[in-house]
């Protein structure tokens, strides 16, 4: 709680990352929580219906698995964002983009085209947008959108 006060003066929600139920149950309700989504990197070691009530960030996993996780929860807890990085990785490694709901290769993986993970990574962003705002029902940004 220490460090989570600290980092309170710096910026606006800071997350607290429990991973056991123990320690998920000393947070004060107010502490917005970082849920470690299952992946094989791992997972947060206890229930997810031990969120409620909370402020929650879904931290790790693929969009597919977040927007599950996020029709769950919500009805319990109020997800407030999730972690996008699985789209980047999926851009710079595989030039692959996110739509309708799957991964698809870069028509222009083989040209080595000048861009490539770049133009998949933005692809991809702007379709999970669209299909969060759909998930949703809200079009809201924490950092303003260039592109809608």
């Amino acid at each position: 709680m220490k460090q989570y006060e600290q980092l309170a003066e710096y910026c606006e929600v800071p997350l607290v990352v429990p991973k056991l139920s123990e320690q998920l149950q000393l947070l004060p309700p107010e502490v917005a929580i970082g849920f470690s989504v299952p992946s094989s990197y791992g997972a947060a070691q206890f229930l997810p219906w031990e969120l409620a009530g909370r402020r929650v960030h879904l931290l790790g996993g693929s969009p597919k698995r977040q927007m599950e996780l996020y029709r769950y929860i919500s009805i319990f807890a109020t997800v407030t964002s999730v972690d996008g990085n699985y789209a980047q990785l999926m851009a710079t490694k595989f030039a692959e983009y996110w739509e309708a709901g799957r991964w698809h290769n870069h028509p222009a993986i083989e040209e080595k085209k000048e861009n490539l993970y770049y133009e998949c990574w933005r692809i991809s962003c702007r379709n999970l947008r669209q299909a969060w705002e759909k998930i949703t029902g809200k079009a809201e940004c924490a950092v303003p959108c260039k592109e809608r």
